[in-house]
């Protein structure tokens, strides 16, 4: 969207510019128009003089045809002149026609290649959506199919539990049996040494009968236990083997169904790359045919890497979600050695074995979790003292910094006085080329009034000139109708007629050469006037750029003082940070000495638990026999 806003704006720029060009070049039309009436006027003025100066001529007769052929020729000259500026002129106006169609083409064929774009610019768009459905639709997919896989995974921890006590029972039911076994060679033994005791005589018969019919009667009972725990045995072994089939087919089930989802994700990674190559090769051709495309192509990439980021975020998510699932397994393995510690709290004895074995468990887990909290106290300690280490070197390097900081400070302020002395230099020169500017523009005024009365002077001259052009014109014509008289009294007024004409051309001859004279003077004046607008102008110019420098002196040590402000703002930052950082590392170092503290207590603890825990169980073998040897007497 954003390279699309600027071609769109770049198009939008290059129509003003064409638009502003043509605007000047029909500006230019005109103005050339102007100049092309301009000279037809002075032609037309041209064509009246060379009608009137031939006129002119004819009346002045032969001894002027000469001078009427040399000024014709030079009027012819600047008739040829005028008609060659003329049809310049007309060129130059063509050439600009020209021109202007030109652009209006090139603004057509602008307008053509922004309608162009516009089309490219909706077909990406399309495509880009297009791309962005397929990414959402994968996604989709991608959520379907890790939920299937944590599914399968919860029912395998399921399985697992179930397994587990079925474990369980059955090695307390062997241990039963185990027992049991036990005490049936015990009753046999006592069996055969109360026989051989009959056989010897050593007690009564009714005694031994009672002894007998006791024993067998526990015998019986002894043989019904075993048989029951023999059944159960059987019936837990049926049900362990019951229970690993049904593990073993979800195992096979689950890996077959992982097996698949692999298989579906590979192709559709395998479609996606293919997708992804192709689209890769559209977006070639478009970035051929137009490099714009290119910032779509990092958009892209971008938003795919921001996936992927998402992705491992949710991975990451998912193993701590497994973490507290684990956490949660074995709460429930607690509870549920709780609720057995329950049932069997009959018999004393195994509610204290129990207990002094959970307690030791409890040490032993909490043994190592105060290592665990050891390990990450002194694993926080050597981070503390590296980050104590770094912030170190980095408040020495900050003060180097500072330091250098400080030194381009004073260096900038010293460049700063320097500028500021070279600003008032430059200030002071400007001040003395407006002055001098001001005496040549005083002089220049003077020598345009100069060329004033020069130029008054000459139109005085030139009027003097042609009242003597006049007055020489009506005595030629006198004489010549003087002459057509043919009176010889007129011959002395024809020689004195001669004589004034030839003073009055002396005369013309004079003031042509006074007017010439001034003339020159005039260029020779326009000459010094211009060589002083140039130094007037070279003068304002340098002061100009004496100026330019003083601004750009000005914003140099503008930015060196931001510079400087910068730098002490990045400075305070980094104490505050390094004042930061040896805080936490204190509170690290405390928090290391607790779980120190926790550790050693733990110790204690465990000690303690294991020097009592040898004790309860000598206590509890004599009891237990104690036991057996009451039953006899309260069954007699």
């Amino acid at each position: 969207a954003d390279s699309e806003s600027k071609g769109k704006h770049d198009n939008h720029q290059k129509l003003q510019n064409a638009l502003g060009e043509i605007e000047s070049l029909n500006e230019q039309l005109e103005e050339e128009q102007a100049a092309r009436s301009e000279l037809q006027a002075k032609l037309s003025r041209a064509n009246a003089d060379a009608a009137q100066w031939k006129n002119k001529y004819d009346m002045e007769g032969a001894s002027r045809v000469e001078e009427l052929e040399d000024a014709k020729r030079k009027l012819a000259n600047r008739v040829q002149e005028m008609e060659e500026a003329l049809a310049a002129a007309e060129s130059k106006a063509s050439s600009m026609e020209k021109v202007k169609n030109r652009m209006n083409e090139e603004v057509e064929d602008l307008l053509l290649d922004l309608e162009k774009a516009q089309a490219q610019a909706s077909n990406l768009e399309k495509k880009q959506k297009k791309f962005d459905q397929q990414i959402n639709e994968w996604k989709i997919k991608c959520d379907e199919i890790q939920a299937d896989l944590d599914k399968s995974q919860r029912d395998a921890r399921g399985y697992s539990t179930e397994l587990l006590k079925v474990r369980t029972a059955h090695e307390d039911t062997e241990e039963k049996y185990e027992a049991l076994k036990k005490e049936n060679r015990a009753l046999t033994a006592e069996l055969t040494s109360i026989t051989d005791q009959l056989s010897d005589g050593g007690k009564s018969s009714a005694e031994v009968e009672k002894i007998r019919r006791k024993l067998g009667m526990e015998n019986e009972e002894l043989q019904i236990a075993l048989e029951e725990a023999e059944a159960a045995l059987e019936q837990e072994e049926g049900k362990y083997l019951k229970v690993q089939l049904e593990l073993t087919q979800i195992k096979q089930t689950s890996d077959r169904r992982s097996a698949e989802k692999d298989e579906e994700i590979e192709t559709m990674r395998k479609n996606h790359q293919r997708q992804m190559d192709s689209l890769q090769n559209t977006i070639d051709a478009e970035q051929r045919a137009k490099g714009e495309l290119l910032k779509n192509k990092k958009k892209y990439d971008s938003d795919v890497a921001d996936l992927e980021s998402q992705l491992d975020g949710a991975l990451r998510t998912n193993g701590d979600y497994q973490k507290a699932i684990k956490k949660l397994q074995a709460q429930l393995k607690e509870m549920q050695a709780l609720i057995d510690d329950e049932s069997r709290g009959r018999d004393d004895m195994r509610d204290s074995a129990s207990r002094s074995e959970r307690r030791a468990n409890d040490l032993a887990v909490q043994l190592d979790e105060a290592r665990v909290a050891l390990e990450q106290a002194d694993r926080a300690r050597k981070l503390a003292d590296n980050e104590k280490n770094e912030f170190a070197d980095r408040a020495a390097e900050l003060q180097s910094m500072y330091n250098n900081i400080a030194n381009a400070k004073r260096k900038a302020e010293g460049d700063y006085h320097a500028l500021q002395e070279e600003i008032e230099e430059l200030e002071n020169e400007a001040k003395a080329g407006e002055e001098k500017a001001a005496r040549a523009m005083a002089e220049v005024a003077r020598l345009m009034a100069e060329l004033n009365s020069a130029q008054d002077a000459a139109s005085t001259a030139d009027k003097s000139r042609a009242m003597l052009s006049k007055q020489c014109v009506d005595l030629q014509s006198r004489l010549e109708e003087a002459e057509a008289a043919g009176g010889k009294g007129l011959k002395n007024q024809i020689r004195k007629l001669e004589a004034r004409i030839m003073e009055i051309e002396n005369d013309l001859d004079t003031e042509v050469r006074k007017s010439t004279d001034v003339i020159k003077a005039a260029r020779k004046s326009e000459k010094k006037v211009k060589e002083l607008q140039f130094a007037v102008d070279d003068e304002k110019k340098t002061a100009e750029r004496a100026q330019d420098t003083a601004e750009k002196l000005n914003q140099k040590l503008k930015k060196l003082r931001m510079q400087v402000e910068e730098a002490e703002q990045s400075s305070s930052q980094w104490q505050s940070k390094y004042k930061k950082a040896a805080v936490d590392l204190e509170e690290a170092e405390e928090r290391s000495e607790a779980a120190e503290q926790a550790l050693q207590k733990a110790r204690q603890r465990a000690r303690a638990s294991a020097s009592g825990a040898p004790t309860r169980g000598a206590s509890g073998a004599p009891s237990r026999a104690r036991s057996r040897l009451r039953t006899p007497q309260h069954d007699d």
